[in-house]
């Protein structure tokens, strides 16, 4: 004789109290969105270019990105902008390329003319007519050297009102708490009278990435380290934030 048991009884629900939700990932669009950026209202005096602030106003951004735009710029609007240029790309005093094209007075003569050299069976006639030959040459060099210093120093005084202009271009993009940072700087005053651009860049990439004169070395390299060993992404975490280019600071901090 065949027993039919009975069907076993459903499982229980479980109470919305142990419900688990899977963990929700943030899309990019609200987690921008959601950002404390304070930047957003920020308008630089170059609508062209972009603007920064310090580290606590807004962690997402790139200074990479503002020196190749300011480079743009440049080679846009200002007049003999090779130097200025390449001195953003470099971060180097755009007069040490000028120095480079300094007319000497070597320089020329080995450009235009070589001087006839004395000879073991030279005459006194002849010696006469190589000196007096080799005197015309020098004078044709000298002269041609004074118009080139004319053009190198009209060179000089140009990239001396660029670097000027492009202080306060830099300047005017620059929120106030980061303008702040910067006359913090212990050698400010004597790089805001020289007008030296390529300090201001410098000096800004260390405070937009949280090095300022009143960091400690040790510490921020400590932070640093002790960050890296600490990185590991979260539920939340989305992979944009991993795939920012390499001049996009990330938050965090020791």
């Amino acid at each position: 004789m065949l027993m039919h048991l009975p069907a076993p009884a459903p499982a229980p629900a479980p109470s919305s109290g142990d419900e688990r939700q899977p963990p929700t990932r943030i899309p990019v669009r609200d987690w921008n969105r959601n950002n404390n950026n304070a930047l957003r209202n920020f308008k630089g005096k170059e609508a062209s270019l972009p603007v920064l602030g310090t580290r606590k106003e807004a962690w997402t951004q790139n200074t990479t990105h503002f020196l190749k735009e300011l480079e743009n710029y440049v080679l846009r609007n200002f007049k003999q902008p090779a130097p200025i240029a390449r001195g953003i790309v470099e971060l180097e005093d755009p007069n040490n390329f000028l120095s480079d094209e300094l007319q000497t007075l070597t320089r020329c003569m080995e450009k235009l003319v070589t001087l006839a050299e004395a000879t073991a069976t030279e005459t006194d006639v002849e010696k006469v007519k190589r000196e007096a030959d080799n005197a015309d040459k020098l004078a044709a060099v000298k002269l041609y050297q004074s118009s080139q210093m004319a053009i190198f120093s009209k060179k000089m005084d140009v990239t001396t009102s660029n670097m000027t202009t492009l202080w306060g271009i830099i300047i005017g993009q620059c929120t106030k708490a980061l303008v702040a940072d910067i006359r913090a700087e212990h050698d400010y005053e004597d790089k805001a009278e020289a007008f030296d651009s390529i300090w201001l860049l410098k000096t800004i990439k260390r405070i937009v990435h949280r090095v300022t004169a009143s960091s400690n070395d040790f510490h921020t390299a400590f932070c640093s380290i002790k960050n890296l060993y600490k990185f590991r992404q979260g539920n939340q975490r989305i992979l944009q934030w991993d795939h920012q280019p390499s001049g996009t600071s990330k938050p965090g901090g020791c």
